[in-house]
């Protein structure tokens, strides 16, 4: 008990000891992700950022601009489902304290899908296609040390994912 303790301590003083640098002008980010999608389907998602604007009209709100791939599966019964997204995004980014990076903007691109419906059935057709993407997304990234976080989004467009959480690295 008294090692778990000392770990837990030496654990939350590293923690507090790490500062984490503002997202800002040059700052790339990797996000490893994995969410629910609206029909309560996982979701995994991989996000590329980098910072592109300092002070975007106010002191500590910058730029950011990337893209996100992301993947699912739905199996029931005869049906078979799959999406794959393919986007670029661009946020806002503002720290309100430190090592707390929220942020806010919006998820632009395609969704390909591919239904197949195994049985011969009058009622339901298999078909494929894309459909794009218009999707506006709040997020927040808590850095642990300079280059390692983890991460949230939420996001209004259900096609691909609904909520994510994941890790973040900072280089």
């Amino acid at each position: 008990m008294k090692k778990l303790c000392t770990i837990c301590v030496a654990l939350v003083i590293s923690l507090s000891v790490a500062h984490a640098q503002e997202f800002g002008k040059g700052t790339k980010t990797l996000k490893l992700g994995a969410g629910l999608n609206h029909w309560g389907l996982p979701t995994g998602l991989v996000e590329f950022e980098v910072g592109i604007v300092d002070k975007l009209g106010v002191d500590g709100l910058n730029l950011g601009v990337g893209g996100v791939a992301g993947f699912n599966m739905r199996h029931h019964g005869a049906w078979n489902e799959s999406n794959f997204v393919i986007s670029t995004q661009g946020f806002a980014h503002y720290m309100p304290v430190d090592r707390l990076d929220c942020y806010a903007g919006f998820i632009i691109g395609a969704r390909i899908y591919n239904n197949k419906y195994s049985q011969n059935d009058d009622l339901f057709d298999s078909n494929s296609g894309v459909k794009p993407i218009f999707s506006p997304t709040i997020g927040a990234r808590y850095q642990f040390s300079s280059g390692f976080g983890a991460y949230g989004n939420f996001s209004l467009d259900g096609n691909m994912y609904f909520t994510c959480v994941g890790v973040a690295f900072e280089f």
